[in-house]
């Protein structure tokens, strides 16, 4: 009998363990994306208040930068 009730409360401390450890992931992940979310706001704020032309240059320096970031995971990848 007693043997059983330790290994329940050894169970019950586990599970609370992991459960604490999900819970604690999960907001350090919320944490960070609402970090990446701020970050990317601010930048397309500063964008904004940058001339058309600007713009235009920071567009397509952003498009290159994505077209290189796909084709180097494409290598990756294949």
């Amino acid at each position: 009998m007693q043997q059983t009730i330790r290994k329940l409360k050894a169970a019950r401390e586990d599970l609370d363990k992991e459960l604490l450890k999900d819970i604690t992931e999960e907001k350090d992940k919320e944490a960070e994306d609402e970090k990446r979310a701020a970050k990317r706001r601010a930048e397309e704020e500063r964008v904004a208040k940058l001339s058309a032309e600007q713009q235009r240059k920071h567009m397509e320096k952003e498009k290159k930068r994505a077209q290189r970031k796909s084709q180097s995971t494409r290598v990756k990848m294949g």
